[in-house]
């Protein structure tokens, strides 16, 4: 009886061992995720540095064919 009830003791450690590993597990799926956003969000922002230089230039185009 006695060694029933270690033998069951020890199978409910293990089973709170897998969860911490399932739980660790999706934390670093949260990570990626967010690293992911991170690499959107600068591409969004090199997008718009070039459309401003191009309406600049074409500003200064029309100032030069008005003179």
């Amino acid at each position: 009886m006695l060694f029933f009830i270690i033998y069951k003791h020890k199978q409910q450690q293990q089973q709170q061992q897998q969860q911490q590993q399932q739980q660790q597990q999706q934390q670093q799926q949260q990570q990626q995720q967010q690293q992911q956003q991170q690499q959107q969000q600068q591409q969004q922002q090199q997008q718009q540095q070039q459309q401003q230089q191009y309406e600049y230039k074409q500003h200064e185009r029309d100032k030069y064919i008005e003179q």
